[in-house]
């Protein structure tokens, strides 16, 4: 196994529940989204985030943006997740 993927900071699934919070600007509409708890998502995001070393996302009581290097791995991994769904 190429020894990236072993110890990648973060799935497919979890790049796809980043993308869902990233265009709702919502913890919790993207939960709706994925069928999970808002807790649930946030539990996701944040392990991304501990595991990359990076926050993904400004977070204030009312509204959810993207930080510059959420903002780049927004961009960056669109086409990853296009490419995917095409292929499946």
């Amino acid at each position: 196994m190429n020894e990236y993927l072993a110890t990648a900071p973060f799935d497919l699934y979890e790049l796809h529940l980043f993308h869902l919070v990233a265009e709702s600007g919502s913890f919790t509409k993207a939960g709706h989204q994925a069928g999970l708890t808002q807790s649930a998502i946030t539990r996701q995001i944040r392990g991304m985030e501990d595991r990359l070393g990076v926050a993904l996302f400004e977070r204030t009581t009312r509204q959810v943006s993207l930080t510059l290097a959420g903002s780049l791995l927004h961009k960056k991994s669109k086409p990853i997740l296009e490419a995917t769904n095409a292929a499946l």
